[in-house]
């Protein structure tokens, strides 16, 4: 059974995973995890700013990195090998604080705002 639960940016409240959900189109669904959670992301993916890419295959994804939580797209984690998918679920976690995305991955993944890339932090 699914047990990854996921912030529903329409709804304001968390929900169980689409597994259906591989694009965000109509649905936007944030996967919350815990920041440890990055040393498992890394085995199977390099980490590059605000992208992991396969060390497989090479596909990428985006991925927001805060200092206490990383946050990826329901459908980014969909996409994400059954394995690494398995090994994540223990990090998935509910204690959320607005907002769920930061500045600059909110303007580039979701406004699609290439303005985000001279005009953040880093």
């Amino acid at each position: 059974m699914n047990t990854i639960k996921v912030y529903d940016e329409f709804r304001k409240q968390f929900r169980f995973l689409n597994p259906k959900n591989y694009n965000d189109d109509l649905v936007i669904g944030a996967v919350l995890f815990e920041k440890a959670a990055l040393e498992i992301i890394e085995k199977s993916f390099v980490i590059c700013g605000y992208l992991i890419i396969s060390k497989k295959d090479k596909n990428y994804y985006p991925i927001d990195i805060h200092s206490d939580r990383i946050v990826m797209l329901e459908g980014t984690y969909n996409c994400l090998p059954k394995e690494l998918k398995k090994e994540l679920t223990r990090y998935n976690t509910t204690n959320f604080c607005a907002p769920v995305w930061s500045r600059f991955f909110f303007e580039w993944i979701l406004l699609g705002s290439m303005d985000c890339f001279t005009q953040n932090e880093s």
